[in-house]
Formats: C-alpha cells, structure tokens, sequence
C-alpha cells in the first residue's frame, strides 16, 4: 500500500540550487514535500467522522477506531487495484 504512506497535505519546500559547468550556470528549484499526515490517517480520519455522524450504536472507541482503518485500508486497495 505504498499510496496509503504518500502525504495527504504535504508542505511544498523549494530550495533553489545552481547547475552547470564551462562558465553556463542556471538556477533551478528542487521542490519536495515533507511532512502532513498521510493518505492512510486522512481516510481513516474521515471514516471515523462518517461513523460517529451516523451514530456510533454503542461501539466503544476501540471498535470505531478500528472499524475506520480497515475503512481507510480497503479504500487504498481498492485505489490501488484500479490504477
């Protein structure tokens, strides 16, 4: 599930850095993200609100807990399976 590990809301940081050789020198920007929470913990956020809108029926927060990862898991599959 390498696209459930990818950054939900990744920070985008640029570092510029200069490139050449002979005398010819061009500023480009590496950019990259880092940090946020990832792809997995945002599904299985948004799993748990849908479960605790819907009444929660009792379930302890255990149960609910693991009722939205395996809500987050079986969407990044299914994600993954239709590439």
């Amino acid at each position: 599930m390498s696209r459930g590990n990818e950054p939900a809301y990744p920070a985008i940081e640029t570092q510029p850095r200069d490139i050449g050789h002979h005398g010819n020198y061009v500023t480009i920007a590496d950019t990259y993200s880092t940090g946020g929470m990832t792809l997995r913990e945002h599904y299985a956020g948004l799993a748990m609100q849908g479960l605790l809108a819907g009444g929660s029926s009792g379930q302890s927060t255990a149960t609910l807990a693991a009722c939205s990862v395996a809500c987050a898991d079986a969407l990044i599959a299914e994600l993954e399976r239709v590439k």
